[in-house]
């Protein structure tokens, strides 16, 4: 699917040459001196959102549903929120690689995040938002990022059979409830009997309250997966 749409991405970057989409320079969407701006999202426990060591859950907020660890690339200010808005309302799938490439370095951090044997599931889109916007923003970059870091991507894993209010105007209990309950696995079988031992990654383009990746990994651990790990490009 990506190498379809990379097609579509050079002959768009040939009628429509890029400029940063922070200060206009051209060449890129994403130039380095705004990306300079831009601040490493602290690593944080993903329970209490107080500082953790690599990011992962601190020992008295874990419980059997939660994750075991979050890590997120930039803070979501300047240019790197301007281009995830593109992506994400204006269909510009050229901006992808570039949010990739800029945050690939911050993914390899020691710990869990250097093994290869890594499945990354991207949160799926309820398919009638999918059909309307016309792709999964958090698939396109979740691919990407994949392939760079050499895991396993699996999108059919993870299902979202019920759509939801979209979480970007609700508070943090609201987000809890809303979400809730709107996830299930195609094969739940199959997930702890193939992977149970298996490190996941559930990935998003942005993390804010955290409740759909929370949810996301409680439905993960209750078919029997033992270590999942949240991850986006950008954290409010």
């Amino acid at each position: 699917m990506y190498r379809l749409q990379k097609s579509f991405m050079n002959i768009f970057d040939l009628l429509f040459p890029k400029n940063c989409l922070e200060c206009g320079r051209p060449g890129k969407y994403i130039c380095e001196t705004c990306l300079a701006k831009i601040e490493p999202a602290k690593l944080v426990c993903p329970v209490c959102k107080k500082h953790s060591f690599n990011g992962q859950t601190h020992s008295f907020c874990v419980n059997k549903f939660s994750l075991n660890g979050m890590h997120s690339f930039y803070k979501y200010d300047g240019v790197v929120r301007k281009a995830i808005l593109t992506l994400k309302y204006r269909f510009a799938h050229t901006v992808a690689d570039e949010l990739i490439k800029c945050g690939i370095e911050n993914a390899k951090t020691p710990g869990c995040l250097l093994r290869t044997t890594c499945h990354l599931i991207p949160v799926p889109l309820h398919r009638k938002r999918e059909n309307w916007r016309g792709f999964n923003q958090a698939a396109v970059l979740g691919e990407l990022l994949a392939e760079k870091m050499s895991w396993d991507y699996n999108d059919k894993l993870l299902l979202r059979p019920e759509d939801t209010v979209p979480q970007v105007n609700l508070g943090k209990k609201e987000r809890m409830q809303n979400i809730r309950g709107k996830f299930a696995l195609k094969t739940p079988n199959e997930a702890s009997a193939k992977w149970g031992q298996s490190t996941f990654i559930v990935f998003d383009d942005v993390w804010t309250t955290g409740a759909t990746m929370a949810e996301a990994c409680r439905v993960l651990k209750k078919a029997g997966v033992k270590e999942v790990w949240g991850m986006s490009v950008a954290r409010t």
